[in-house]
């Protein structure tokens, strides 16, 4: 994820492309999951609007002609001091609040963990248009229309939420190869989910081992299994 937003915004530097009335605000000192959830911002924000925002760790002066977003830890700074601090009760929990900070419109991405900040910051992205899907991204170009009147305030309904392939299909993750993988793995942190795990069957007592197990299976003895679950023979 931080090679693709790198890219993008290398690539959008080299052209000339000149920043955005936008401004994306994260603290300095914050952890590397906030500091990615504010440059996927300013990346989708740049993919919508073909105008690259300013990156900053603080607050500019309000009121500011540029639309203003406040990621993490000074976002839950600023709803502080206007009064809307947020109430999570699930970690992943992530809030969108637009408030109005001396008269200006202010985008608030607020969660109480990292992972919940990133969530946030897709999040805030759908409420602009785009889509993610396990393929890739829907981008409606030319849809960044400012800082919007949002209020939202979403918790997962379940802790582990993800995909579970199963491998006896032409489309299955046996074929994939290691960018399979990683578009699989990124697109599903945008769709918010956290769980991947392979379906494997266990051994087929009535056919013979070979061609009747799951590549990802491991068939022994219990008595090859340690305490903790791990095998000291394979």
């Amino acid at each position: 994820l931080l090679a693709v937003g790198a890219l993008a915004l290398t690539l959008a530097a080299a052209s000339g492309i000149s920043p955005a009335p936008v401004t994306v605000v994260v603290g300095q000192g914050e952890d590397t999951l906030v500091q990615l959830a504010a440059k996927e911002i300013q990346r989708y924000i740049y993919l919508l609007s073909r105008e690259l925002p300013k990156l900053q760790h603080e607050l500019p002066a309000l009121p500011t002609d540029a639309d203003v977003i406040v990621v993490g830890h000074l976002a839950l700074d600023l709803a502080a001091t206007y009064d809307a601090t947020p109430v999570f009760t699930h970690k992943e929990h992530h809030v969108l609040k637009t408030i109005r900070a001396a008269g200006a419109p202010v985008h608030l991405v607020m969660a109480p963990s990292d992972i919940g900040v990133l969530y946030g910051a897709y999040r805030l992205c759908e409420a602009h248009g785009v889509r993610f899907r396990l393929h890739g991204d829907v981008v409606p170009a030319g849809a960044w229309r400012g800082v919007l009147p949002l209020d939202v305030s979403e918790s997962p309904l379940f802790d582990v939420r993800g995909l579970h392939p199963f491998h006896d299909f032409a489309e299955g993750p046996d074929w994939w190869t290691e960018d399979d993988y990683k578009i699989v793995f990124t697109q599903q942190a945008k769709m918010r989910m956290n769980f991947f795990g392979l379906h494997a069957d266990p051994y087929n007592t009535s056919k013979e081992a070979s061609g009747a197990d799951e590549p990802t299976v491991w068939v022994g003895l219990p008595s090859q299994v340690n305490s903790d679950g791990t095998r000291w023979c394979s």
